[in-house]
């Protein structure tokens, strides 16, 4: 029993630990209004956010509790688009 304990103690601290990926400050994506698709900038999420917030006056994140959708992040600049946003701007009033 003790060896099967030493043995998993062993094996389990060998396994390659799970690094985080890049974060989204680091991914650009082209950012509509919501309101009416209008283009507005091509930054990273923290840059979109400030901006929105500097517009609005009010907090601007991707927590869609409480919020209203203000901005669509998207990957491609393709009008129609093509794809789903991938990230979704709220304005907390």
């Amino acid at each position: 029993m003790i060896a099967l304990a030493l043995a998993w103690a062993i094996l389990g601290s060998a396994t390659p630990k799970q690094h985080a990926t890049k974060t989204a400050v680091n991914t650009f994506y082209y950012w509509y209004k919501a309101i009416d698709d209008s283009y507005v900038q091509y930054s990273n999420t923290a840059d979109a956010e400030w901006e929105m917030e500097q517009e609005t006056g009010v907090l601007v994140d991707t927590n869609n509790s409480g919020g209203t959708l203000v901005e669509r992040g998207y990957i491609n600049s393709v009008i129609p688009h093509n794809v789903f946003a991938s990230v979704l701007l709220y304005a907390h009033y």
